[in-house]
């Protein structure tokens, strides 16, 4: 979970996982060992090429269905594709359930899929006891490494292990259809919650909005105008003072928009597969301030000093809940709306 600090991704969280709970994965994985039928095909051609398409620059698949396929290159954000996996996950799921629950399955088929869900669950228990992950990520990424990611790894190995033997036991031990329907449903919901819960915090608007003290002074100015905010303001805590950024929303950001206020850093990049660069420009010069004037900036919010713009003027300085010093800076030839 990002907010604990024990994720050791890339930002927006909740884009880079595609989890469905563990039992769709182990139903859909006994669908394709051992009940598969052509119905299912469809599903899982799109389930294996939406995945792939995940991946982004990290496979050759996506730079050409980028290139060829039509319309592709509207979609910024490659890792938006495991929706279209999950979706996929969880029809194979439903299939695999359903063969499941009826208990007709072909035997050799079903010695694979025993082989195959055993040596997962070693393969879990091994994680637990050993932390070979630990050791993989302090040689790969030791900057990443911390007690805190060691614990949540093994916990969530624990969390693995525990529905993997729940599995197990519906799986090898014949229980009644509708008790094993009943304790699935069940199962497979409080594993959603394991994950989910930690990530729904809650917290009184008034607590939130005190971590950016220097928008109220800005929302005190009634005129129409925008804001440049380097500092990466969050725009949902922006609107809630009233005040428009001239970034907006990043996953809405269309694809010229993205260019041009990319020239106010001359930042020409060719493609939007990555966040904006402009929102973290804090180590770049302005070389083109004019653009702040077109697009009706009067206020620039910096975590530094921006004296050498003669445009610019100073209006108060913060320091913000890390204690780094914020400068708020007001444009004096900004164009009206």
């Amino acid at each position: 979970n990002q907010i604990d600090g024990n994720y050791i991704g890339a930002e927006n969280y909740t884009e880079l996982y595609g989890h469905a709970g563990l039992f769709p994965l182990l139903f859909a994985l006994y669908f394709l060992f051992v009940k598969r039928n052509k119905d299912g095909y469809p599903f899982i051609m799109l389930a294996v090429l939406s995945l792939l398409l995940s991946f982004g620059k990290y496979t050759p698949i996506y730079k050409i269905f980028y290139k060829f396929i039509p319309g592709l290159n509207f979609f910024r954000i490659p890792a938006t594709f495991l929706y279209i996996y999950i979706f996929a996950l969880i029809i194979l799921s439903c299939y695999g359930m359903k063969r499941f629950l009826d208990n007709n399955e072909d035997n050799r088929k079903r010695t694979l899929f025993s082989i195959l869900l055993i040596t997962s669950t070693f393969i879990t228990l091994i994680v637990i006891i050993f932390h070979p992950l630990d050791w993989l990520i302090k040689s790969i990424k030791p900057g990443l490494y911390s007690a805190i990611v060691s614990k949540t790894m093994t916990n969530a190995a624990v969390h693995t292990l525990l529905l993997l033997i729940i599995f197990c036991i519906f799986y090898f031990i014949k229980i009644e259809k509708k008790i094993t329907s009943i304790f699935i449903i069940g199962f497979l919901m409080i594993d959603l919650l394991f994950i989910a819960y930690p990530l729904l915090r809650t917290a009184e608007i008034s607590k939130q909005n005190e971590q950016y003290s220097w928008l109220k002074e800005i929302s005190e100015d009634k005129s129409y105008f925008r804001i440049y905010d380097i500092k990466s303001i969050p725009q949902e805590t922006a609107l809630r003072y009233n005040i428009q950024k001239i970034t907006g929303m990043d996953p809405i950001i269309l694809k010229h928009y993205f260019h041009f206020t990319n020239l106010l850093i001359d930042n020409y990049i060719q493609t939007t597969t990555e966040q904006l660069p402009i929102t973290g420009s804090q180590n770049k010069n302005l070389t083109n301030p004019v653009i702040l004037d077109l697009l009706n900036v009067k206020y620039i919010i910096s975590k530094q000093k921006l004296d050498s713009y003669k445009n610019l003027i100073m209006t108060s300085e913060y320091l913000d809940k890390e204690g780094s010093r914020i400068f708020v800076y007001k444009n004096s030839s900004m164009m009206p709306r």
